[in-house]
């Protein structure tokens, strides 16, 4: 099974943002995935959660892919490993939404192909 973020986006972005203090930064989650004794293990459950939400997307509307990531190829650790090579190459960003950010990391690691 494939993968990926479908988005409805314009119904996401229709939505009223959460609160600016609510939302994870690009920082907070850089720090976290580099916190090699992060118990609470925050930045491989927001990596698996995103990929999953977006995954859920994906089905509800497969014509809009984000990115497409095949888990029978790909380790989640490949996952995060992505998201801070792409957070760290776009510090001036951190100050934005964690998931706004990893998403478009993810869009660039892992394009989707176009179909037949």
């Amino acid at each position: 099974m494939l993968f990926g973020w479908s988005c409805g986006w314009s119904s996401v972005l229709a939505q009223e943002p959460p609160k600016e203090e609510d939302v994870l930064s690009g920082q907070e989650l850089l720090e976290a995935c580099e916190n090699t004794h992060d118990e609470n293990q925050l930045c491989m459950t927001f990596v698996v959660g995103l990929v999953a939400t977006v995954d859920g997307m994906q089905e509800q509307n497969p014509g809009e892919k984000l990115f497409c990531i095949d888990p029978q190829r790909v380790a989640p650790e490949d996952v995060r490993d992505k998201i801070v090579q792409w957070l760290k190459r776009n510090q001036p960003r951190l100050h934005e939404a964690a998931y706004i950010l990893a998403s478009e990391a993810l869009n660039k690691s892992y394009p989707c192909q176009p179909s037949a």
